[in-house]
């Protein structure tokens, strides 16, 4: 005789409906059911806070639209499913992130979702956090696809790559955290209103800083930028707070740029003023002109420079290096206050006669 199970094993306990204790079975095509809310894969992205937000023009054409909104960063507007094998963002016109060219079933497209949001989810739970809160580390999730770690001997954040911040508002401390070693770009958007500085949230160390916005002073940037500085879109009256040390491979602000960043390339400025770029080529430079100059900005450039080129700076630069010193040539008050201060001999005949050939 054929056994009768117990009745026990197709009750539900909440709501003591039916169910039939056997595997998942796809209405419609097996390789994109209809049926998918059914599928136990699913419920798993439930559980981890997925949303059906399918609209009924999607669902009319086999489309699948889902939000994750515990993870409020990653494509916020939504992540389409497509049967044509294509996983894209709906928040682009053309925003791809994955497609399918071997054969491939939903479960394949789910599983993709469930492995990427998981990965995500263990850094919203880092192991240590020491200071920061759930807010603050959604903000650095936000910032970097790099990892990351608290580091409680200097109680900052480590970073691995780069770091993009957006900024909003006109708050003078809009991070409650400090940064520490960056090992990529630190950029940060100001939106809106200015900010005063970053010096409260700054990065230790840096390979380039790029700020975009109003920003109304460079106090807090770190010293001994090898990569970059970027202070493009920020109207600065004077670079006094920008602890400088030559050697980054290039400066850029509303009035000038140069790569790199060294005493022939600010001298130049002194020179020409608000012009858009100097780049070394060889021997002599690329010069472009600043077609954004306004009434001023020659002005402000030289002034810049001159805050940049304190006498410590070029006295320091020109004892190093005193062939150079030919450099001040278009500068004569400048060349004798470095001769004078530091009390080395004109070379300037000899830098001249080893330029021109003159000695072998």
């Amino acid at each position: 005789m054929r056994r009768i199970l117990e009745y026990d094993l197709y009750q539900n306990s909440s709501d003591r409906r039916i169910l039939l204790s056997e595997e998942f079975k796809a209405e419609g095509n097996p390789k994109w059911p209809t049926n998918w809310k059914e599928m136990d894969l699913w419920k798993e992205l439930e559980e981890m806070g997925f949303e059906d937000v399918t609209t009924p023009i999607q669902a009319k054409n086999g489309t699948i639209m889902v939000v994750n909104r515990e993870v409020p960063y990653m494509y916020p507007s939504g992540v389409v499913l497509q049967s044509s094998g294509y996983i894209r963002d709906k928040g682009v016109s053309s925003g791809f992130i994955k497609q399918y060219k071997t054969a491939f079933t939903l479960e394949d497209l789910f599983n993709y979702l469930k492995d990427r949001w998981s990965k995500e989810m263990k850094r919203m739970n880092p192991e240590a956090t020491g200071t920061l809160t759930k807010e603050d580390i959604l903000l650095i999730n936000k910032s970097t696809k790099a990892p990351w770690k608290w580091n409680p001997n200097t109680n900052s954040v480590d970073v691995e790559g780069a770091v993009k911040l957006d900024i909003y508002n006109n708050d003078n401390n809009p991070i409650g955290f400090k940064f520490g070693k960056i090992k990529g770009e630190f950029s940060i958007d100001v939106i809106g209103r200015d900010i005063y500085s970053i010096e409260d949230f700054a990065p230790s160390s840096v390979k380039k800083i790029s700020v975009w916005g109003g920003i109304k002073s460079t106090k807090g940037f770190p010293a001994g930028i090898k990569g970059g500085i970027n202070i493009g879109t920020a109207e600065l009256e004077s670079l006094k707070d920008l602890n400088l040390s030559f050697g980054a491979e290039y400066l850029m602000t509303r009035f000038f740029d140069i790569k790199p960043f060294d005493v022939e390339t600010c001298l130049k400025v002194l020179e020409l003023g608000s012009v858009k770029t100097y780049y070394k080529v060889g021997g002599g430079y690329n010069i472009l002109p600043n077609h954004d100059a306004k009434p001023g900005y020659d002005d402000k450039a030289r002034s810049l420079v001159t805050t940049i080129l304190s006498n410590e700076i070029l006295d320091s630069y020109f004892k190093s290096n005193p062939l150079k010193i030919t450099i001040l040539d278009a500068y004569p008050d400048t060349k004798e206050g470095v001769l004078k201060r530091t009390g080395i001999r004109d070379l300037s005949k000899l830098a001249r006669g080893l330029q021109g050939g003159w000695f072998n």
